[in-house]
């Protein structure tokens, strides 16, 4: 328990406010569902015509009326009256207006359909309180027909009378198709001054009974409160029961003040059987245990929870609450993916024993890939068309042709090519590259090794950011050296994107793959295709058109599931299985005249992680999946045409039986890679995963992270997984760098862990839920000053990577290649000629107590630990635990030093030299200043580049402009970070840090205080700065 108290009362209510929002609603009731943001919209309720939004607190930006505007062609009406104009164009009216596209420099506000704003409030009564006006609910709703009105509702504890009048009008209620809030318990707000003389518990119980009455008229269909209990760490911030007890909370702790809620008006849905038109349950206590395990297996009998563990004193336990029962769950998962065994009983091919026979490559792959199942099932669900869905994928992918077919496979990057596509000379060959990104390595490779020409074709990438692109890439010149943009045969690049038709899309060119293989002959042409999603009904006209077919040699591609790309928009109204299912017919089409020669699906498996990722079954059910859990919603595969390799109907003979399933998940499967060749090793029993309960009084999520002080030593000497690379981006805002360079690190590091954390307010789930990266928003931290929490957040991205080694990425590096040079030291960084630290002796004589006779030499020195640098898990786990960081005597080295001792890239090095670990200056990690294209220090083909301010034309990534599709992978900066200025010298207060973020999360939980000799030297008059 982590609170000084537990009051009952406050318990109570805790569990009825969560079973006021428990949905009742599911996906296929809703056509599936569209999540964005705080909203978990149903997707049948966004079809409508002649509909209007009512966007009702709106601060700097509304990402709210701006996705209704922008995405549904919606129009809006904005409300506020506390935001000055001035600060948010839209209410300024200044954001660009009915524009029917959307600018680049818009600088993200924008309407693309017309838009209205009013600085008026919400509020029970039209009136005017502390000179700013509100209106009401009803007066907005007025003249508006049945299910004709979004409406979000933001408006910090002012929402409570609104919707109790709400209540009291059927007809308004019948007017509002989706109702999307924020709500707040226990708030005062001005415009509900009339009942601030109410009890604490009588307040609360009145909020929650107007929640339990929208359920009349509304059901609901999603909520933040998942989302905001994996942000609460109990075990970290309350460890001696210190917490003051919350307003409300959970039998188990967490506590629902504040959440966002998704409705949807029934009339949109239909009645739901026990849809939430009976009042609502008597609340009841709950375990100690807020983290329930799934319901049992297909929902049988019903499941008494645990009693609570007694809380240790002080203060003295509560008495364990009474046990309650569940209700069987509306629509159970199969306990074992086995048990839908296809048709008759069949085991599924994926649950197969297998071996990796290649379990080095990080490239592509051929043969049928193997893919072991989770040990445990990772998911809270498992939903039957989905596993059905994800092995028919596997079916369609897995190759049949052999490598004696092809005389040999040549291994690139995405790519597994049959030799016999490159081995004979004919006339005129090509290559149609269509999704560049900055540099294109798949044209490259053809041009510089087989000698084809090339055409490059992409609408998004700013040909600025591209020299091939920009046709500045050197074309034809002679032979390329050096690792840089460079064709030896020539190359064409157009400023078109590859759809559907010929037609304009959001203000950019698309084109048929027909009209590009205009007047190619028979076998003539290599394709490659990686247009996030836009790929499938330039697929399906390919499948229908025999002589473009013929036409090419080979074909490579990213493929992705359930995407909703630009130029497929009119297949978006579709469900999301029925989307699916057509995706994998298209594929499936493909095989009448193709072979499949290799996926990346393997090299992906060894990436997942689900006994890290989700050891309490905590994750969210992909699209589809296979029956062992791992999703192949995205990946790249390698087809070669069937009269190359020359053997018919290959994919007609019957494919061996499958063996009985395997239970290894990934840590076992690649604990051995360096011994080549090697099996999965089965469970005793051979059965599936299973679903399994936590065991009684584990350790939540959080805790199994070691969030504790001494559950953290014991994670960190835990061994990293046999992935070699992973990457942690440390980020402040700039939106489109982050997203191209985690889009940069899967095309060059395939499989490889990314860990995303924003110390700028700016958040990034989106973009790490689309791209399968982890995302941490921390307070703010200027890290040039405060190294305590940025050695803390670093050490807490190797915890969640796992890896061997840590690659340091921050938004202005740029990404060129694989890794070319393998590290040879604990830590290395930007080769920095000459620099020295003083002081060495210091840390080296801490250093004698791990590494007896270790010297801090110059070499060491002068490695850069910016953007770009190294660190091997060992070395970050140990050095920059909060321990031994707590052991360094930071204000002695300021004092003999300077204050840049507390600059980060000064501060690794001393902790790392403290520990007695090895640094190297790294050739992987070039320096680029005022030369555009000669490095300053490093190799010309650095794997990472880092850019000084005196770049030409600035940091490049800098100067990338968020696309239109992204613009929903990123939400803008929270008010309470904007507020916040870290950037300040010798002002780190741990004391004031846990006073205004309420934890030591992402900072190191051992107390730090600056010296009175050191305050004293840089602020003699006494004037000592503080964050704010």
């Amino acid at each position: 328990w982590p609170y000084t108290t537990h009051t009952e009362w406050r318990t109570v209510l805790g569990d009825r406010i969560v079973a006021a929002v428990d949905q009742f609603v599911t996906e296929e009731m809703c056509d599936g569902w569209h999540m964005f943001g705080d909203q978990t919209w149903c997707n049948k309720a966004m079809k409508a015509k002649n509909v209007i939004a009512l966007s009702f607190g709106i601060e700097e930006r509304d990402l709210y009326s701006e996705y209704m505007s922008n995405y549904y062609k919606v129009p809006t009406r904005l409300f506020d009256c506390f935001i000055e104009p001035e600060k948010s164009p839209p209410m300024a009216g200044t954001a660009p207006n009915g524009t029917k596209r959307c600018p680049k420099n818009s600088g993200g506000h924008c309407y693309e359909t017309p838009y209205q704003s009013f600085r008026v409030c919400l509020g029970p009564d039209k009136t005017s309180i502390h000179g700013r006006s509100y209106n009401t609910l009803a007066n907005e709703l007025k003249g508006r027909g049945p299910l004709s009105t979004h409406v979000k509702i933001d408006v910090e504890g002012s929402e409570w009378t609104v919707l109790e009048n709400l209540l009291a009008s059927d007809t308004d209620q019948m007017k509002i198709r989706t109702l999307d809030m924020e709500i707040h318990f226990g708030y005062r707000a001005i415009s509900e001054a009339a009942y601030d003389d109410l009890p604490e518990e009588d307040r609360i119980l009145r909020q929650i009974k107007i929640i339990e009455g929208l359920k009349r008229k509304f059901y609901c269909t999603g909520t933040t409160l998942e989302t905001y209990r994996q942000g609460w760490w109990p075990e970290k911030d309350c460890t001696h029961q210190q917490c003051h007890e919350p307003v409300v909370h959970t039998s188990g702790g967490f506590s629902p003040q504040m959440f966002a809620v998704s409705y949807v008006n029934k009339a949109i849905v239909g009645e739901v059987p026990g849809g939430g038109e009976e009042a609502a349950p008597a609340p009841a206590q709950a375990a100690a245990e807020e983290e329930e395990a799934p319901a049992a297996p297909g929902g049988e009998g019903e499941e008494e929870d645990e009693e609570q563990s007694p809380a240790p004193p002080p203060p003295p336990p509560p008495p364990p609450p009474p046990k309650r029962k569940k209700a069987p769950a509306p629509a159970p998962a199969p306990r074992s993916p086995a048990m839908l065994g296809g048709d008759g009983g069949v085991q599924w091919p994926s649950l197969r024993k297998c071996k990796y026979k290649m379990p080095q490559a990080q490239s592509s792959r051929p043969g049928t890939p193997c893919l072991p199942p989770a040990k445990k099932w990772p998911y809270r669900e498992n939903t039957a068309w989905r596993t059905k869905l994800g092995e028919r994928i596997l079916k369609a992918v897995s190759p049949v042709v052999t490598e004696e077919h092809c005389k040999g496979w040549i291994l690139y990057g995405d790519q597994t090519w049959c030799k016999k596509a490159f081995k004979d000379k004919f006339p005129d060959p090509l290559g149609l590259s269509f999704g560049i990104e900055e540099r294109d390595m798949y044209s490259e490779y053809l041009s510089n090794n087989f000698k084809v020409p090339t055409r490059l074709f992409d609408c998004f990438q700013n040909p600025a950011q591209s020299p091939p692109m920009s046709g500045k890439a050197p074309n034809a010149t002679g032979p390329c050296r050096g690792g840089n943009h460079c064709y030896e045969t020539p190359y064409q690049s157009f400023r078109v994107c590859l759809g559907a038709t010929k037609a304009k899309v959001e203000g950019r060119q698309y084109d048929t793959l027909s009209n590009a293989l205009k007047s190619r002959g028979p076998l003539s042409t290599y394709v490659k295709i990686d247009v996030e999603g836009s790929e499938w009904t330039v697929l399906e006209q390919l499948g229908q058109n025999d002589e473009d077919q013929d036409k090419i040699r080979t074909l490579d591609m990213e493929i992705h599931f359930g995407f909703t790309a630009a130029s497929e928009y009119q297949y978006n109204s579709w469900s999301q299985k029925q989307r699916i299912t057509r995706e994998i017919t298209i594929l499936e089409g493909l095989k009448r005249k193709f072979y499949v020669t290799g996926t990346t699906l393997e090299v992906y498996r060894q990436g997942w992680m689900p006994q890290q990722d989700c050891p309490k079954q905590q994750c969210n059910e992909p699209v589809v999946h296979l029956a062992g859990g791992f999703s192949p919603q995205m990946f790249a595969i390698s087809f070669v045409n069937k009269d190359i390799v020359g053997v018919a109907d290959l994919d007609e003979q019957p494919a061996p039986p499958p063996a009985a399933p395997s239970a290894d998940d990934d840590e076992e499967a690649a604990s051995d890679a360096s011994e080549g060749e090697r099996s999965a090793p089965e469970d005793e029993d051979e059965e599936p995963p299973q679903p399994e309960e936590p065991a009684d009084g584990g350790d939540d999520e959080e805790e199994a992270a070691g969030r504790s002080s001494s559950l953290r030593a014991a994670s960190a000497s835990s061994e990293p997984t046999a992935k070699k690379y992973g990457f942690y981006l440390h980020v402040f805002n700039a939106p489109a760098a982050v997203i191209h360079q985690v889009r940069q690190v899967k095309k060059y590091f395939p499989g490889s862990p990314i860990y995303v954390m924003s110390d700028g307010g700016m958040s990034f789930d989106e973009l790490c839920r689309q791209e399968g990266c982890v995302f941490q928003l921390c307070p703010p931290a200027n890290d040039r000053w405060h190294p305590w929490p940025f050695l803390r957040r670093l050490y807490d991205a190797a915890l969640s990577l796992r890896t061997k080694y840590v690659i340091m990425l921050e938004p202005d590096n740029t990404i060129h290649g694989p890794i070319k040079r393998e590290p040879t030291a604990d830590a290395g960084g930007l080769p920095v000629k000459g620099r020295t630290f003083g002081g060495r002796e210091y840390p080296e004589r801490l250093a004698q107590e791990r590494r007896p006779g270790y010297r801090w030499t110059n070499k060491m020195m002068s490695a850069g630990l910016a953007g770009g640098a190294y660190f091997s898990y060992e070395a970050i786990t140990d050095a920059f635990s909060d321990e031994m960081v707590a052991k360094i005597d930071w204000n002695y080295l300021a004092e003999t030093r300077t204050k840049e001792i507390f600059s980060s890239d000064f501060a690794m090095q001393y902790a790392l030299a403290a520990r007695g670990y090895d640094m190297e200056p790294w050739e992987e990690c070039a320096q680029m200043e005022r030369s555009k294209d000669k490095v300053f220090s490093g190799a010309q083909d650095a794997a990472f580049r880092h850019y000084c301010g005196c770049y030409p034309g600035g940091k490049p990534t800098y100067n990338l402009q968020v696309k239109p599709k992204d613009r929903y992978l990123f939400k803008e900066p929270l008010p309470r970070h904007n507020s916040e200025n870290s950037n300040c010298q010798i002002c780190y207060n741990f004391t004031k840090y846990k006073q205004d973020w309420g934890s030591t999360k992402c900072t190191n939980g051992l107390p730090f205080e600056y010296s009175k000799k050191l305050l004293r030297t840089y602020f003699p008059d006494g004037k000592i700065p503080q964050m704010r």
